[in-house]
């Protein structure tokens, strides 16, 4: 290991290149704008640059903002009552500052859309075009332009480094090369997302089985709990629920990112005995979809079958609410099925 010559430790290290991580490069340097500075800004992402973006770049990114960018009061509620140990000033933090926020990401070149599904949601969901990959790139590309800001890609984030009082200074990474080197900075910015990508950590906190969890998107093998490791082994504090997962249902039969099954309101879904085991039409598909995965992988042995009909495949949107690249199974009575 060494430290790279003659180097002078960056302003900003930021580890990770997901929504966090960029969103935080992209503030630093607009701050450093205003004040007449410019900062160098280091980013190190796990990722090759083609799958930059982790877990960002698969997802939809869903914004509960209507048209004027008001938060869904509902959605804040329904977290709140979810839990005991919600965070509730996080949440109003969120509810207060909905349109501020879709303003700043339109600003770094993101469009959201508030077309509206032809089925019911129990939100009103603005979308953001493209997806989180349309996020990942605009705000890269954002950055790329600055003088003074370093992406290193395929490089993986070792362990925090400190100084004699215990002051956090830089990181050891490991880069394409695999030789580990030691990049100092005055300030250090952990955006690594989770652990989904780490079998070992999986296991270790949600249970024996976590093997039949399958990751939904290629982004999050690059989810290895990096950050809460190197933090921890620090004496940082944790928060959080580490014993479960937002899981989904999925297409188990392609290997498809993302096959998301989610019109289970429109029909019934049965264990591997052909048992039903919930009120399908309890919820809208998003809001049933995880509660049920979760109950379908610690219940039902990770399998169950989504039973419908000829009519409810002609829904509008039909192909949204599944979106498995696989014909299903087909008979003219259940009995057949």
């Amino acid at each position: 290991m060494s430290a790279e010559e003659g180097a002078a430790p960056v302003d900003l290290l930021v580890v990770g290149c997901g929504a966090g991580g960029l969103s935080v490069a992209l503030s630093v340097l607009a701050e450093a704008e205003r004040s007449g500075r410019t900062p160098r800004v280091t980013l190190v992402e796990r990722a090759p640059r083609a799958e930059r973006g982790g877990a960002t770049r698969w997802s939809w990114v869903n914004v509960t903002v209507d048209r004027e960018g008001v938060v869904d009061a509902g959605v804040i509620e329904r977290i709140l009552a979810s839990h005991t140990d919600v965070d509730e000033p996080y949440f109003r933090v969120i509810e207060q500052e909905g349109a501020a926020t879709v303003a700043w990401l339109e600003h770094h070149g993101v469009q959201i859309t508030h077309q509206r599904p032809p089925f019911a949601m129990a939100n009103d969901y603005g979308a953001m075009v493209g997806g989180g990959a349309s996020l990942v790139e605009a705000f890269c590309s954002r950055l790329e332009e600055i003088p003074g800001v370093e992406i290193r890609y395929d490089t993986e984030a070792l362990q925090l480094l400190t100084d004699e009082d215990g002051r956090v200074n830089g990181v050891t990474a490991r880069g394409p090369d695999g030789l580990t080197r030691r990049i100092a900075a005055d300030a250090v910015v952990l955006a690594t997302g989770g652990f989904e990508g780490s079998l070992e950590a999986v296991t270790r906190y949600v249970g024996p089985r976590a093997g039949r969890i399958r990751p939904v998107v290629p982004g999050l093998r690059f989810n290895t709990g990096d950050g809460l490791r190197m933090a921890t082994e620090l004496g940082a504090a944790t928060a959080g629920q580490f014993d479960r997962l937002h899981v989904q249902l999925v297409d188990e039969r392609t290997s498809k990112p993302d096959a998301g099954i989610f019109g289970i309101p429109f029909g019934v879904i049965v264990d591997g005995r052909g048992r039903r085991f919930v009120d399908e039409g309890s919820a809208t598909p998003e809001a049933l979809n995880a509660p049920l995965a979760w109950s379908v992988w610690r219940d039902h042995d990770a399998t169950a079958s989504f039973v419908f009909d000829a009519r409810a495949a002609r829904i509008p949107g039909w192909g949204f609410l599944n979106q498995s690249d696989i014909e299903p199974y087909r008979a003219d009575t259940p009995a057949e099925l």
